[in-house]
Protein backbone atom coordinates (compact mmCIF):
# COMPACT_ATOMS: atom_id res chain seq x y z
CA UNK A 1 0.00 0.00 0.00
CA UNK A 2 1.17 3.19 -1.29
CA UNK A 3 1.60 6.08 1.79
CA UNK A 4 0.28 9.55 1.49
CA UNK A 5 3.58 11.21 0.70
CA UNK A 6 3.77 8.56 -2.33
CA UNK A 7 -0.12 9.79 -3.36
CA UNK A 8 0.66 13.20 -3.85
CA UNK A 9 2.62 14.19 -7.42
CA UNK A 10 6.11 14.70 -7.61
CA UNK A 11 5.87 18.59 -8.34
CA UNK A 12 4.17 18.70 -4.69
CA UNK A 13 6.16 16.71 -3.15
CA UNK A 14 9.66 18.76 -4.98
CA UNK A 15 7.19 22.23 -3.73
CA UNK A 16 7.01 21.12 -0.29
CA UNK A 17 10.42 20.26 0.41
CA UNK A 18 11.40 23.44 -0.77
CA UNK A 19 9.55 25.06 1.38
CA UNK A 20 10.92 22.78 4.26
CA UNK A 21 14.38 23.60 2.95
CA UNK A 22 13.80 27.66 2.89
CA UNK A 23 12.73 27.11 6.58
CA UNK A 24 15.74 24.92 7.42
CA UNK A 25 17.70 27.83 5.64
CA UNK A 26 16.82 30.30 7.41
CA UNK A 27 16.64 28.88 11.03
CA UNK A 28 20.59 28.51 9.94
CA UNK A 29 20.79 32.03 8.84
CA UNK A 30 19.56 32.78 12.26
CA UNK A 31 21.70 30.35 14.58
CA UNK A 32 25.06 31.73 12.52
CA UNK A 33 24.02 35.16 13.59
CA UNK A 34 23.86 34.00 17.19
CA UNK A 35 27.05 32.16 16.97
CA UNK A 36 28.57 34.81 15.39
CA UNK A 37 27.22 37.46 18.02
CA UNK A 38 28.81 34.86 20.82
CA UNK A 39 32.30 34.74 18.97
CA UNK A 40 32.39 38.65 19.00
CA UNK A 41 31.63 38.75 23.25
CA UNK A 42 34.36 36.27 23.42
CA UNK A 43 36.67 38.82 21.43
CA UNK A 44 34.98 41.89 23.16
CA UNK A 45 36.26 39.51 26.65
CA UNK A 46 39.16 39.05 25.09
CA UNK A 47 40.09 42.74 23.75
CA UNK A 48 39.30 43.85 27.89
CA UNK A 49 41.57 41.56 29.77
CA UNK A 50 45.02 42.47 30.67
CA UNK A 51 48.03 41.53 28.82
CA UNK A 52 48.86 39.39 31.60
CA UNK A 53 45.42 37.64 31.53
CA UNK A 54 45.14 37.64 27.42
CA UNK A 55 49.00 35.67 27.23
CA UNK A 56 47.84 33.22 29.80
CA UNK A 57 45.98 29.93 29.47
CA UNK A 58 42.66 31.57 30.11
CA UNK A 59 43.59 34.61 26.99
CA UNK A 60 44.53 31.83 24.98
CA UNK A 61 41.38 30.00 25.05
CA UNK A 62 39.36 32.72 24.69
CA UNK A 63 40.73 33.84 21.96
CA UNK A 64 40.97 30.75 20.10
CA UNK A 65 37.06 31.21 20.62
CA UNK A 66 37.18 34.52 18.83
CA UNK A 67 39.10 33.61 16.17
CA UNK A 68 37.02 31.09 14.77
CA UNK A 69 35.80 31.83 12.16
CA UNK A 70 31.61 31.81 11.80
CA UNK A 71 30.23 33.54 8.39
CA UNK A 72 28.91 31.30 6.14
CA UNK A 73 30.63 33.32 3.12
CA UNK A 74 28.09 32.21 -0.14
CA UNK A 75 27.33 28.76 1.10
CA UNK A 76 23.70 30.43 2.41
CA UNK A 77 23.41 32.24 -1.49
CA UNK A 78 24.04 29.15 -2.70
CA UNK A 79 21.58 27.04 -1.27
CA UNK A 80 18.74 30.27 -2.20
CA UNK A 81 19.80 29.83 -5.89
CA UNK A 82 19.43 25.94 -6.13
CA UNK A 83 16.25 26.50 -4.38
CA UNK A 84 15.18 28.72 -6.57
CA UNK A 85 16.55 27.30 -9.66
CA UNK A 86 14.35 23.54 -8.71
CA UNK A 87 11.06 26.30 -7.89
CA UNK A 88 11.53 27.77 -11.17
CA UNK A 89 11.41 24.35 -13.01
CA UNK A 90 8.63 23.03 -11.27
CA UNK A 91 6.03 21.65 -13.91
Amino acid sequence: MRGKAHNKSKAARLAAAIVVARAARDTLAVALGEVDAIRQEYQDWYDTMSEGWQDGEKGCAVQSLADIETEPGDLLSEVDTVLDDLEAEIP
